[in-house]
């Protein structure tokens, strides 16, 4: 008999992934931070939909055409481990995971103090782009929702360098709830109730190969549970001290009663044309995260939005080594 926390460990590496049907396409290493930024901006909010689509996620698309070939899954962990590309050329246009999405503009701003370094410091301000999206097909209130928030950070001396890319979930299996908002967001996300997968072999050979992916990737602690934040604290730093840690938890009061989560999620509903979301560390405790102490150190505010085919199949988050 399978035990559940090896097909829930399965699972958690689908959802935290983020993986795409992609080929990568180079964003110009001579650009410098100000065209960075602006130039994936304005890629992601060029062209919006004129109507939500919805992507249906399904085992199948993780399998290679060819016989016997790897999977694409496999070939997509690896270049997501690999490529520090902001933005890669379409492929079928639908990602494996994360597929139905909504995308922000907006800023990080750190305004309390910490013992963090890097880019928790306080007095810290940099320009992000940001991606809401469900793992697997459910979008709508009725469904199990499986939220997760990707950000891309632009420091404002990044010059060629590739941006700073962290990863939250709420949960692998994903909730019913009427406002996602209610939903708390970190880098190592619970269990929570297992997802419909009638092939549980499929689930451990997709474990097996983003593991595989891990470890060839030269990762000091190949995971496929748990993604490092400690790049942001070691940007421009020599002595760095990282959080274990990091939460995103919604500041708006407010709730806006809508079918689909990019319809929730629109910063024209929030007071001032702003989603924020409190940014929330803490440090490695010999007890579980259950015990871990969170302080608030700043907010994620995100004053644009839009839902548009750059965004679900081009925007890329790079992962860092664990």
């Amino acid at each position: 008999m399978l035990d559940k926390k090896t097909v829930y460990a399965a699972l958690i590496s689908l959802a935290i992934l983020y993986s795409t049907v992609s080929v990568a396409q180079s964003s110009g290493a001579a650009d410098q931070r100000q065209n960075r930024y602006h130039a994936v901006k304005d890629v992601i909010f060029a062209t919006p939909y004129d109507s939500l689509p919805y992507y249906k996620v399904s085992k199948a698309l993780f399998k290679s055409k060819e016989k016997g070939a790897e999977s694409r899954l496999l070939k997509d962990a690896r270049r997501t481990l690999s490529s520090s590309d902001d933005l890669l050329s379409k492929d079928r246009g639908q990602k494996l995971l994360q597929a139905n999405g909504i995308c922000f503009a907006g800023e990080w701003v750190i305004d309390q103090g910490s013992t963090f370094s890097g880019l928790y410091k306080q007095t810290t301000r940099v320009p992000v782009i940001a991606r809401a999206s469900v793992s697997f097909s459910g979008t709508k209130q009725n469904e199990r929702r499986a939220l997760g928030l990707a950000v891309k950070l632009f420091p404002n001396d990044l010059g060629p360098s590739p941006s700073l890319n962290i990863f939250t979930l709420h949960s692998v299996g994903g909730v019913k709830t009427k406002h996602l908002l209610d939903l708390s967001l970190d880098n190592e996300p619970p269990l929570g109730r297992i997802p419909r997968f009638q092939d549980i072999s499929t689930a451990l050979k997709l474990k097996s190969e983003l593991l595989k992916a891990d470890k060839e990737a030269g990762s000091a602690t190949p995971s496929v549970t748990f993604r490092t934040v400690a790049p942001l604290a070691e940007y421009k730093e020599q002595n760095t001290i990282a959080p274990r840690w990091l939460r995103f938890s919604a500041a708006n009061k407010i709730r806006i009663d809508k079918l689909d989560f990019r319809d929730e999620l629109r910063v024209e509903h929030y007071p001032n044309g702003q989603l924020i979301y409190q940014i929330e560390v803490a440090d490695q405790v010999k007890q579980k995260k259950s015990k871990a102490q969170w302080q608030t150190i700043g907010q994620l505010v995100l004053n644009e939005s839009v839902t548009s085919k750059a965004c679900d199949t081009q925007l890329h988050f790079a992962h860092s080594k664990n």
